[in-house]
């Protein structure tokens, strides 16, 4: 896959993502109106988000990392960037999960609440820097460049 397509792949799967954070939001709120039946969907949804996330972070870490390792001058920190903003994703998903699986309801509300803005945050943060179009392109010659 050449880094556009790769970039295009990992930009579709973070709309996926947002539009998933947005739907486990919606429910956050009805859990907190305290509408029956919201808590048992919240916890399966949770547990559906965690899955997601984990296999978007797996599959970054088999096709971006590499890239990025060889994408230019500052590959190898950019790799080593997202692999430590992996390895926290890692943790927080795996303490969300357990929220999700055991009875504390107002741990996994504030769980969720907290690590749905930090993904929010970091995919932003991904999307205006190892994704950019000027990094990730298939033509590693930058018509913008000069010679002096």
């Amino acid at each position: 896959m050449n880094p556009s397509q790769l970039r295009q792949k990992i930009l579709t799967e973070h709309a996926t993502l947002r539009a998933k954070l947005g739907d486990v939001k919606s429910l956050v709120a009805r859990v907190r109106r305290g509408e029956p039946g919201s808590e048992p969907q919240l916890r399966q949804l949770t547990l559906e988000l965690v899955k997601a996330f984990r296999a978007h972070i797996a599959m970054e870490d088999e096709e971006l990392v590499p890239t990025l390792r060889d994408i230019d001058a500052w590959g190898q920190i950019r790799a080593e960037r997202v692999e430590r903003d992996h390895e926290w994703h890692r943790e927080a998903l795996d303490k969300l999960e357990g929220s999700a699986r055991s009875d504390g309801g107002a741990d996994l509300l504030r769980g969720l609440e907290s690590l749905m803005q930090s993904f929010l945050d970091d995919m932003q943060t991904e999307d205006e820097t190892v994704l950019h179009p000027n990094l990730l392109r298939d033509d590693p010659i930058s018509i913008d460049q000069s010679a002096s």
